[in-house]
């Protein structure tokens, strides 16, 4: 950014400056824990179903033992 000599805005520029790398490195933090939270919760989920399926298996499996 070119600033004209004797500007007396100079200060001002800094702050837009300034500002724009504070939003640009707020949404980056705010990307990466949403990122991390889904992945978490991919996690977790998929934990739950394992546990699920296990138990449904051990079912099927102790009903079939019966019928034969």
């Amino acid at each position: 950014i070119e600033i004209q000599k004797g500007s007396k805005n100079v200060r001002g520029w800094v702050d837009i400056i300034s500002l724009i790398k504070e939003i640009i490195f707020h949404l980056l933090v705010l990307i990466c824990i949403v990122i991390m939270l889904t992945i978490l919760g991919i996690i977790i989920l998929s934990m739950v179903i394992w546990d699920c399926l296990i138990f449904i298996v051990n079912k099927v499996g102790e009903l079939l033992w019966l019928k034969k």
